[in-house]
Order: structure tokens, then sequence, then C-alpha cells
């Protein structure tokens, strides 16, 4: 039987990986919209390194079941966005089954 805690924690896990992608995307929007607004050379370099910084801690995620990263850095570009777990198969917003 699967622990109670179990559960809990790959819903966290899970939400933490929707809020870094949306948190990525909002950045990158931001940064998109000042290029255009106000093409402060300052400005646009410090959201670019926000956008680095937050593309770093989605590509960063830790799968929930096997805890290595769920995307392989190697190959981000060619297989991002990941549904599955790169190294353990689990698909993603899965919960443990008993």
């Amino acid at each position: 039987m699967t622990d109670l805690v179990e559960p809990e924690r790959y819903r966290q896990a899970w939400r933490s990986r929707r809020e870094r992608v949306l948190v990525l995307i909002s950045f990158i929007v931001v940064f998109c919209v000042l290029v255009e607004v106000w093409p402060d050379p300052i400005v646009l370099t410090v959201c670019f390194a926000a956008c680095m910084r937050a593309a770093y801690r989605y590509a960063a995620f830790r799968c929930p079941r096997c805890n290595e990263e769920f995307m392989d850095a190697r190959k981000i570009l060619a297989t991002w966005p990941r549904s599955d777990c790169a190294h353990c198969g689990l698909p993603a917003n899965t919960l443990p089954q008993d």
C-alpha cells in the first residue's frame, strides 16, 4: 500500500513544475514586450537573465519518482516540452498507484 504522504508529494512536485513553466512564459512575454516598449540595454539584460534563470529552474525539475532530472539536459531543445520523465518514463501529472 502506498504511504498517504506520497500522493501529496507528487501533487506538490507537479504543481511546482506548472509554476516553473508559467514563470518562464511570463518572463519571456515581459521580455518581448520590453524589447518593443522600453529597449534599454540594462533593463533588457536583466530581463534576459531572469528568463535564463527561469529556463534553468524549469529544466532542472526533478521527477518525483526517480529524483532524476525530468528532462535530459543534453537533449533539452530536441525534447522540450517533455510529457514523461527522460529516465523512468513517468508521465507528467500522474500520481503513484496503489
